[in-house]
């Protein structure tokens, strides 16, 4: 819609003219979901007049400048994380991209460089000059001009490249150029790091490994205190809400604990996001170490005490130990950047006054003892969001899920049950059938379908298939309690069964909802939506960016902050237009005249009256081996008829005989003027 840019920045304006500081992103991803909320106040196909942008603009400011909101808090926690991964990750990409552009300045120089021949000493110091610059710039060292370190770059450059060797390298073609010059960076800053191990030299390199281990380990401490602080809140909050929920006046889950407890579900999902990627840099972390102290002991067993070495066996040597520690300083940056996402969400830690009283809790405590299936006992385990040893296989059976449901759910555990309803058991063997859909059918394994296409996979069955936890849809919420307990997040239980519905994955917290859900999947999923619909928060929580493109915090994040990365925005394309835009059949052999097709008629009526005819078809035709014969023209110059005029004659009469002697006779004589 052209009117939302005009929107967002009158928006932008007006909050900042109240004293609220709002980003554009943030008042663009608002102005979305009023947009869904309100599908018949602002069409999406209808631009918007004066009247629409100052209601829309109107209603905007109003939800933003609410005091104490969680649900607003929530929005707020999804746009600041993904502006904050979004903008860390861009400066690592910007810095790279500019350090790899000047490598590619300066190599472009050393490429392009000409000398006069081997006695142009001014060029050939020239291009010295350069090529160090180069092997500076590459390994990445601060402060090259110190006298120190220029020293190590020069021995480790005179030792693999002497100055000799310049007069044979600007005989060479422009790619074998950049080819040794990229190798030769390498190697030099391999020899240069040995050095440093063995105590030699070193000077201006950092201990990135160490530094690296050192910031991995804290990124890790703090996630795993947090991510336990945070679980253990939730499932306060489950226990409290499952608690009033069963009593006898209850009217539902408590529309403020419900609010607070999707605000910490997003924090725990930004929480999960990031140890998901802490874990994959802490291997790549131990896969990196592993081999720079292989490379580093063989480079050691070959070296030794030795003076000279063949370079045949170092060289590859210097050259993985330089590309492992490129590995490790880019390592070290991502978890830099993913340090700084986590202090951005320090602001949302304590964003509002929560209403968890310790009171409520204590006596959703008490009831615990009666009733011990108040608490998702999945919840409370910190295993669930990792891959347990405890299963078999579970490295390939479980891997690793963008939202951290790995969940290794004990089978002791007893689903959450809502109102009065019959206490289900954990497993498949103990459920009441009677219970089960009449029109689901029952295969041999397990499996039963219900209507709508779906069908009810046994968690055994589902697993073997491939699948994992990760692929669960609705980021492993139940879509019954949402769409039955107005929008309340609790997790579904996969040990119960799975529900495959439209090629999607679903789980549910009860058996009972499983049963209902299997007979109306459409339904449940329909008022899924339409609760994203008037809570736009959950669109990104429960990952409905498909559905609803539009409130996508990622894309708006990517669009607001995609022209500042440095990047090249633009692409070549082109576009035709068509002669016709609709398109229509054209037959050559169309006739309108009447006349003609009568003519033509006869002419087929009178061939088919010929004694000798023949009829060839396409297969005949190109089956049979044919030739072509055509008449060479004569060598002459025209080859026309004979030259004429084309002139009629002109008829002239002439009468003698009129004059003269008597004796003469009159006579008519005709001439022919051509």
């Amino acid at each position: 819609m052209d009117g939302i840019k005009r929107v967002v920045a009158d928006m932008v304006h007006t909050c900042r003219d109240k004293g609220l500081e709002v980003s554009e992103t943030l008042a663009a991803f608002m102005a979305r979901a009023v947009i869904l909320d309100r599908p018949e106040r602002f069409a999406p196909d209808k631009p918007l007049n004066d009247e629409d942008v100052a209601t829309l603009i109107g209603i905007c400011v109003e939800r933003l400048a609410q005091k104490d909101s969680p649900d607003l808090e929530t929005v707020r926690l999804q746009v600041a994380y993904d502006t904050h991964y979004f903008t860390e990750c861009n400066e690592l990409d910007k810095a790279a991209m500019a350090k790899d552009k000047q490598c590619v300045d300066i190599l472009s120089d050393i490429v392009s460089l000409r000398t006069r021949g081997d006695s142009d000493f001014e060029g050939l110091t020239e291009l010295y000059r350069r090529i160090f610059m180069y092997l500076a710039v590459h390994s990445g060292v601060q402060g090259y001009e110190e006298r120190a370190v220029e020293r190590e770059i020069v021995a480790a450059f005179e030792s693999v490249f002497p100055r000799v060797g310049l007069r044979t390298f600007v005989t060479l073609q422009d790619e074998d150029k950049a080819a040794q010059i990229k190798e030769l960076s390498s190697i030099v800053f391999g020899i240069r790091l040995f050095n440093r191990a063995i105590g030699k030299g070193g000077s201006g390199i950092e201990d990135t490994p160490a530094l690296l281990m050192e910031r991995l380990n804290e990124l890790q401490l703090k996630l795993t205190d947090q991510h336990a602080e945070v679980t253990e809140l939730c499932a306060q909050y489950t226990m409290t809400i499952n608690h009033m929920h069963r009593q006898p006046d209850s009217k539902g889950p408590p529309p403020r604990l419900r609010d607070e407890l999707t605000n910490r579900r997003q924090y725990l999902a930004c929480l999960q996001n990031l140890q998901d990627d802490c874990d994959a840099l802490a291997e790549r972390v131990d896969m990196s170490t592993l081999a720079y102290n292989e490379v580093m002991e063989g480079l050691q067993d070959i070296i030794g005490t030795r003076s000279s070495v063949s370079k045949e066996q170092v060289y590859p040597k210097f050259d993985a130990l330089a590309k492992v520690w490129k590995d490790a300083e880019e390592d070290l940056g991502q978890v830099n950047a993913r340090l700084g996402v986590l202090e951005a969400l320090q602001e949302f830690k304590f964003s509002f006054n929560s209403r968890l009283r310790a009171h409520d809790v204590a006596a959703a405590r008490n009831a615990l003892e009666l009733n011990p299936d108040l608490v998702d006992l999945d919840e409370e385990d910190q295993s669930m969001f990792r891959p347990s040893l405890g299963f078999e296989n579970s490295d390939q059976d479980l891997g690793v899920g963008m939202s951290g449901d790995l969940a290794r759910i004990p089978e002791e555990a007893e689903p959450v049950m809502h109102g009065p309803v019959k206490v289900a058991a954990s497993t498949a063997d103990e459920t009441d059938t009677s219970s089960e859909p009449s029109s689901a059918g029952n295969l041999s394994d397990g499996t039963q379908f219900g209507l709508g296409g779906s069908r009810l996979l046994t968690f055994e069955v589902w697993r073997q298939a491939g699948h994992h936890l990760g692929k669960l849809s609705l980021n492993r919420f139940c879509p019954w309690t949402i769409a039955k307990r107005d929008a309340l997040l609790l997790y579904g239980k996969p040990r119960l069964g799975v529900i495959e519905f439209d090629g999607q994955f679903y789980c549910c917290a009860t058996q009972d909802a499983l049963n209902e859900c299997l007979i109306a999947m459409d339904v449940i999923l329909d008022k899924v939506k339409a609760h994203a619909r008037r809570a736009p928060e959950l669109i990104n929580l429960l990952k409905l960016q498909e559905i609803f493109p539009t409130a996508s915090v990622a894309a708006l994040v990517a669009g607001s902050l995609g022209n500042d990365t440095g990047k090249d925005m633009c692409m070549e394309s082109g576009c035709q237009t068509d002669t016709h835009a609709i398109e229509s059949h054209i037959d050559p052999s169309y006739e309108w005249n009447e006349w003609a097709l009568r003519r033509r008629g006869v002419q087929l009526a009178n061939l088919r009256q010929k004694r000798t005819h023949s009829t060839q078809t396409n297969l005949s035709h190109f089956r049979s081996e044919t030739e072509t014969q055509t008449w060479v023209q004569k060598e002459k110059e025209q080859n026309t008829l004979v030259d004429a005029k084309t002139q009629s004659a002109k008829m002239v009469s002439y009468m003698t005989g009129l004059r003269g002697r008597p004796s003469k006779q009159f006579s008519v004589v005709n001439m022919s003027l051509d």
